[in-house]
């Protein structure tokens, strides 16, 4: 894909820096303004990048803000000896992670994520995953992160280059995918995975 992707976006880039320079020069001349010169390169240098500085600022400051971001323990659970390894971690059984399993006829693995907000300022993705209590009808665990998938408008120039997924992984990949990187954990920073929920608290079993 860099075979295409890289050419055509340097004769992309290098026509419209040459547009822009000449633009400029032109404004400058006609104007014989200095700050009307300025005012037409500011405007051209945030028309690719404007919505993708917005988009980020939006992203960091408001959706990773939020309460939910992170893991949330809820309540712990203390499975039979046969779930843990020999140093007391809890073992993931096959079928787990795709929610195939369900532990003691209980617990499940649930996980999924939803798109929001409008393209291109404020367009993301909230992705979460959570221990589900079956017979409580509630989760015990649940970890809650926010994706970029704004920003970058004028890659859309590309899409006609590429097979729709070839287009969202190696074009919008390009600025799409940042996360809050789950920093924020609610109750108990050594743990980062929503298997917390069968981990023993801090001191106990140590």
């Amino acid at each position: 894909m860099g075979i295409i992707l890289l050419p055509v976006g340097a004769l992309v880039i290098g026509l419209y820096l040459w547009m822009g320079a000449r633009s400029v020069r032109w404004i400058f001349a006609n104007s014989h303004s200095i700050w009307a010169g300025i005012g037409v390169a500011t405007f051209l240098v945030l028309l690719p990048i404007g919505d993708t500085i917005v988009n980020r600022w939006y992203h960091k400051n408001v959706l990773c803000a939020r309460d939910d971001v992170g893991l949330h323990v809820i309540e712990r659970v203390i499975l039979p000896n046969g779930y843990y390894d020999n140093k007391g971690r809890f073992k993931e059984p096959n079928g787990w992670f795709s929610g195939n399993a369900i532990l003691e006829g209980r617990y499940q693995r649930r996980s999924g994520y939803m798109d929001g907000g409008t393209y291109p300022f404020t367009a993301h993705e909230k992705r979460y995953a959570g221990v589900f209590d079956l017979r409580e009808q509630k989760f015990i665990s649940h970890e809650v992160d926010y994706w970029t998938k704004g920003g970058g408008w004028w890659l859309a120039i590309f899409r006609p280059l590429f097979p729709q997924q070839d287009y969202l992984t190696y074009v919008r990949g390009l600025v799409d995918g940042v996360n809050c990187s789950a920093a924020r954990y609610a109750i108990d920073a050594r743990y980062s995975s929503i298997n917390a929920a069968f981990e023993q608290k801090r001191g106990e079993g140590e």
